[in-house]
């Protein structure tokens, strides 16, 4: 768990570099000499870091059979510090694929990646972190042609989270998707936005997406305000999930239609803050009580699996001792800081897996770095825990 939550963290100090991708790599200064409290000729001791000089190579891998050939692209090579400055440099590959970079200083304070832009998309290896006593350092990058086939995308899970706050409805939806065709699962010239996207989730009329569980680098919404996008590629057989939130006007009652896009092969499921609304709908039906952050949810899972186009329908309202007006100022507790896990622990979605996802846009490989998380062996108290420190 150590281990993932550190890497979590160096991605999340690293994608702040992405910023300035021209910025040149300087060592960072020794420390100045400081005067002892006890004694004034005492001087700070510069702290050495080891360092080597090695070798960086990989192969650019085209993912998709009969795709095209790799030759000609460009494997650019990024150098992170711990200043959070970046180097690059660029290699053209032939015809198999293979690059190689020479004299790297590799330093335990360097963190290294390979990117290979192609049709649209940044594809990246995984990063590594510097270690001088190996010094022959292999970064593959597997790139994929494209698809607008919508048949090949899996809902495996989705969570639907419900809270009242002082602006009515807060909800938080996690989709937890699967690309079974050997293509990245793409789209241009989608209605309601000019960009390259993937996947798309409807949204009630009157929403208002909220940056406190959405990535604003990740997700766009429609020129008319009913359609959330993902700009991040769905890559073959490999976990991805779209995570946002929006506020939405609460009446007395409040009707809300969850259409159906895509094939869903796994389960869905509402977790309802029951000690301010009551939760209504034929389509789903309840399954158990759960306490999280001081507040109980009631879970509620939709019955069976909906076929696309199928729309489930729910009504939430408040809870007859809140009485028929929408809570005052004050009286209701704010979002809760955690409420991701809730709907990733249930919901079954790789917290650690998916995060790098998020951090990096159109990265296409969340790949292998020098530590790694058991993730059989993380208990939901271990989660919870680490995204409480994450944030």
């Amino acid at each position: 768990l150590a281990a993932g939550v550190r890497y979590v963290r160096l991605l999340s100090t690293v994608s702040q570099s992405l910023a300035e991708p021209n910025a040149v790599v300087s060592e960072a200064p020794a420390p100045a000499a400081t005067e002892d409290v006890l004694d004034n000729t005492a001087e700070a001791t510069p702290v050495e870091i080891p360092e080597a000089m090695g070798l960086l190579r990989g192969t650019i891998i085209q993912g998709t059979e009969d795709g095209d050939p790799v030759e000609g692209l460009e494997a650019v090579f990024h150098v992170y510090d711990s200043q959070l400055q970046e180097q690059i440099a660029e290699y053209t590959v032939g015809a198999d694929g293979a690059y190689q970079y020479e004299e790297v200083r590799i330093r335990p304070d360097f963190a290294y990646r390979v990117t290979v832009d192609y049709k649209g998309v940044t594809y990246s290896s995984g990063i590594i972190i510097g270690n001088p006593d190996e010094t022959d350092m292999v970064l593959d990058v597997t790139i994929y042609e494209q698809t607008d086939d919508s048949s090949v995308i899996e809902i495996t899970s989705r969570a639907t989270q419900v809270n009242l706050s002082n602006q009515g409805l807060y909800i938080i939806e996690v989709i937890d998707l699967i690309n079974t065709s050997n293509s990245a699962y793409m789209r241009s010239n989608v209605d309601g936005t000019d960009e390259l996207v993937s996947v798309s989730v409807p949204i009630p009329e009157g929403a208002e997406l909220q940056l406190e569980h959405t990535d604003p680098n990740r997700i766009l919404l429609s020129d008319d305000n009913r359609v959330v996008f993902d700009i991040v590629p769905v890559l073959p057989n490999r976990e991805h999930y779209v995570q946002f939130s929006y506020l939405l006007p609460l009446q007395n009652a409040t009707n809300i239609e969850q259409p159906t896009d895509y094939t869903v092969t796994g389960p869905a499921a509402f977790f309802v803050e029951d000690s301010h609304l009551e939760f209504t709908s034929d389509d789903t039906e309840f399954v158990e009580s759960r306490p999280f952050n001081d507040q109980t949810y009631s879970v509620y899972q939709v019955k069976g699996n909906p076929a696309i186009g199928d729309t489930i329908t729910y009504s939430i309202e408040l809870s007859a001792d809140m009485g028929s007006d929408i809570v005052s100022e004050g009286s209701q507790t704010t979002i809760p800081r955690e409420a991701l896990a809730l709907i990733l622990l249930v919901a079954g979605v790789i917290l650690i897996g998916g995060a790098a996802i998020i951090i990096f846009r159109n990265w296409g490989n969340a790949g292998s770095v020098t530590s790694s998380v058991d993730g059989d062996n993380l208990t939901p108290e271990d989660l919870m825990k680490a995204i409480a420190e994450l944030d």
